[in-house]
């Protein structure tokens, strides 16, 4: 099947012409060709991938002018190029104004400047549709960004009141309570909102870090993590057991993995089922085609069954007090081109299967 990364149509009432032209370009372009207006809208419906119309002026029925400005609102991307063969000062400058015309050129055409308007015309679509594609995903960056400070914003401002309230009974004197027994509630709070900044700082640098490719040892990165926890949470009752990972081999950015690791034992150190002492976390390795396969489960607080399907997109649902960090997890796994799968089960735990692709070591593009 020819290749239809280039879509080109050509309407003129001159049927010779046509064939002129489909013979010249045929093996370079997807060819189009219409001999009316009619034809070529029907063509443009069933072709929405057209980049590039180019349009005789004088035509029986509607012109090339008219035909362009019918069609701008519901084809508002095909680059627009009239041919005539009358020197009309009017025509060019309508069908620039009215139905948007990258170029007038004279008929008969001047096949090395057909030929250079085509490619130039292809170049100024595939840009356009490049810079709307890299807005729309700035726009939904920047909605997830809005999104994830209005939920730490909260959490934080929902634990300092709560600390707020604490300190001012204890201050008041009416507590029956000896103040000492307030301090873990204190410390608690403490955690929780550095946490949070935690939280911020690594979605900061996780969006501006660069991809730094290397081999990865995956139990030295959970030793890691681990060790570096233990300054600002109480690691006593946390309990690791590592599967198989002396034969995994991934080539990765270590700080995104990392990232992940931090937060997923994070989010269960915070998520304990009432009564539980300790922490229980297993991490199963296996090599596939493609990359690593890591199954991580902990014996937490399992994720409420109305969240299950929605958990990492609910930023602001209240629902959920740590869903940022969980949050974090996908995105660092969607920028390594990984997935994330979650199984949840009330009063037993939950299980992540992560699939993280191994990388070039020279540019940090997937391998193939």
């Amino acid at each position: 099947m020819k290749n239809r990364d280039n879509e080109i149509m050509y309407i003129d009432d001159e049927e010779p012409n046509l064939i002129a032209f489909r013979a010249l370009f045929r093996r370079e372009y997807f060819i189009h060709t219409a001999t009316d207006a009619e034809v070529a809208r029907t063509i443009l419906d069933e072709n929405p991938t057209i980049k590039v119309i180019i349009s005789d002026h004088r035509m029986q029925g509607a012109t090339g002018i008219e035909f362009f400005e019918s069609i701008l609102a519901e084809h508002p991307d095909p680059i627009r190029i009239i041919l005539t063969g009358f020197a009309d000062q009017k025509a060019m400058i309508d069908s620039i104004n009215r139905a948007r015309v990258y170029r007038f050129l004279s008929k008969p055409w001047n096949e090395h400047d057909l030929r250079q308007t085509i490619l130039s015309a292809i170049e100024i679509y595939d840009t356009r549709k490049d810079l709307t594609q890299k807005q729309k995903k700035v726009e939904i960056a920047l909605d997830h960004l809005n999104k994830f400070i209005h939920t730490a914003s909260n959490e934080m401002r929902s634990t300092l009141v709560s600390m707020h309230g604490i300190v001012r009974l204890m201050m008041s004197g009416t507590s029956e309570i000896d103040p000492a027994e307030y301090l873990p509630l204190l410390e608690k709070g403490i955690v929780e909102i550095d946490l949070q900044l935690r939280n911020i700082i690594n979605h900061y640098n996780s969006r501006r870090h660069l991809s730094d490719v290397e081999e990865i040892d995956l139990e030295e990165a959970v030793r890691l993590t681990s060790d570096n926890m233990e300054a600002i949470i109480d690691t006593s009752r946390l309990n690791i057991r590592i599967s198989n990972p002396s034969k995994a081999v991934l080539f990765s950015d270590n700080y995104k993995v990392q990232l992940v690791f931090n937060n997923l034992i994070s989010h269960a150190l915070n998520n304990l089922n009432p009564g539980q002492t300790s922490v229980d976390i297993d991490i199963e390795i296996a090599n596939t085609d493609t990359g690593v396969q890591i199954v991580f489960t902990d014996n937490g607080k399992a994720v409420e069954e109305d969240l299950s399907d929605s958990l990492f997109d609910a930023m602001i649902s209240g629902k959920g007090r740590n869903s940022i960090t969980l949050y974090l997890v996908k995105e660092a796994i969607q920028n390594l081109g990984g997935s994330l799968e979650i199984d949840s089960v009330p009063n037993a735990g939950t299980s992540y299967t992560l699939l993280i692709p191994n990388q070039n070591k020279n540019n940090g593009d997937l391998a193939a």
